[in-house]
């Protein structure tokens, strides 16, 4: 499961979720912000996940990074964030 959930990865609600769920936090003890900083919220928390469960009798493990954080070229010249959350890049690793 993978997204902008709303929820800061550090409260309460997301922690219970996680564990009724019996999923694994791939970004668990990340604190940066996954979010991009405005006047109105220069210190955004990560609302972004990447939450994996393992099949039976499999493992899955995995890290992540933060991508398209700095603004880009487009054709008319303009530079622009391509959106106000940082993109998540995933790599799962499955084994027996």
């Amino acid at each position: 499961m993978v997204g902008d959930l709303n929820i800061p990865r550090e409260s309460a609600a997301f922690a219970g979720f996680v564990a009724a769920a019996g999923l694994h936090d791939i970004l668990a003890g990340d604190t940066r912000p996954t979010y991009r900083s405005t006047p109105r919220w220069p210190s955004p928390p990560a609302l972004d996940h990447v939450l994996v469960r393992a099949a039976a009798g499999e493992t899955l493990t995995g890290a992540a990074d933060f991508v398209f954080q700095d603004k880009v070229t487009l054709r008319d010249g303009r530079r622009v964030h391509l959106s106000d959350h940082y993109g998540v890049q995933a790599q799962l690793i499955r084994s027996k």
